[in-house]
């Protein structure tokens, strides 16, 4: 199934980098977003079906988030994404084929010629226009989860050529959202990973297969931060 990615037409490979320390972690989010769905996006090319399967596959299927993977998919090809993605987890995978709302424990899949943007919690398809310059979808679909969810975004860079995912994951850091690359050493193609980590913005630097739990720990702990407004002792 591989073969369903286009990879990027040209490598760029950042310098070797010191891995950073799962415990450093990110400033917890004060506030959540107007619609109260945590979504994660994830953006990944050449190799990136290998890794998403691990990441799903230690998933949990009672998360309370909304999962977004967005693929560098050949325009012409037919993809089998979503079945792959489905043979290995419980959530339900939707191929976003037209304008639907984001709900939790789902996961919604890009398909081919089309890039993702998300408003006012509703996933849109967007016709893909090719460009002379580098890959931006995987950009574009962060920005958009940054400018709209702000800290209630968890961004997650996989195996892929090239650097798209970099930029918005930046966003994603500013908004005050989680950000998450996969270890360059557990990727098949570590460029992607390794533009990411160069950013200095990467919360959590993992293997594919400890993501899922370092992100479930991450939104449990925020959770716990917010006080409810009648846990306050009445006056006396």
């Amino acid at each position: 199934m591989e073969a369903e990615i286009n990879p990027d037409t040209a490598d760029t490979v950042a310098p070797e980098l010191p891995r950073q320390g799962e415990g450093a972690g990110p400033v917890l989010p004060a506030r959540e977003n107007p619609f109260g769905l945590p979504v994660v996006g994830i953006g990944a090319s050449a190799g990136g079906v290998s890794a998403l399967q691990t990441f799903f596959e230690a998933t949990p299927s009672d998360t309370g988030m909304a999962f977004v993977v967005v693929l560098h998919l050949s325009p012409d090809h037919v993809s089998h994404l979503p079945e792959v993605i489905q043979q290995i987890t419980a959530l339900p995978v939707v191929a976003v084929t037209e304008p639907v709302r984001a709900e939790a424990d789902h996961i919604y899949v890009v398909i081919p010629g089309k890039h993702l943007e998300i408003s006012d919690g509703i996933l849109y398809p967007r016709d893909f226009v090719p460009t002379l310059g580098r890959r931006v979808a995987i950009d574009q679909f962060f920005r958009t989860l940054a400018e709209g969810y702000g800290p209630q975004v968890v961004c997650v860079v996989l195996s892929g050529t090239g650097e798209d995912g970099a930029i918005g994951l930046g966003m994603v850091k500013e908004m005050g959202g989680l950000t998450v690359a996969q270890e360059p050493e557990d990727a098949e193609y570590d460029a992607m990973p390794r533009a990411a980590i160069a950013t200095g913005m990467v919360d959590y630097v993992l293997p594919a297969a400890g993501m899922a739990a370092q992100i479930a720990e991450y939104w449990e702990a925020s959770r716990r931060m917010l006080v409810p407004s009648d846990a306050a002792p009445s006056p006396g």
